[in-house]
């Protein structure tokens, strides 16, 4: 699971430099979601989950491990 995340965040940002794209498209498309809607998902956008350069890197990859290693202690029980 951590190898995978890796790589598809390795993927992610290659493809994206290799296409010339910015995130400002998706960054706005986030900024845009129902919190009434979508409350996770806005939630994530606040704390910066989804941020661009404007935010810490190391920090966005921090809490994605963050949530990946909760989801599997948790499912540890079942």
């Amino acid at each position: 699971m951590l190898v995978l995340h890796t790589t598809a965040v390795a993927a992610e940002e290659a493809n994206r430099a290799a296409a010339g794209q910015d995130s400002d498209r998706v960054k706005r498309a986030l900024a845009a979601v129902s919190g009434d809607r979508f409350p996770v998902v806005a939630a994530l956008v606040r704390q910066g989950m989804f941020a661009g350069d404007d935010h810490d890197d190391d920090a966005r990859m921090r809490r994605s491990l963050d949530v990946i290693l909760d989801g599997i202690t948790a499912n540890q029980s079942c």
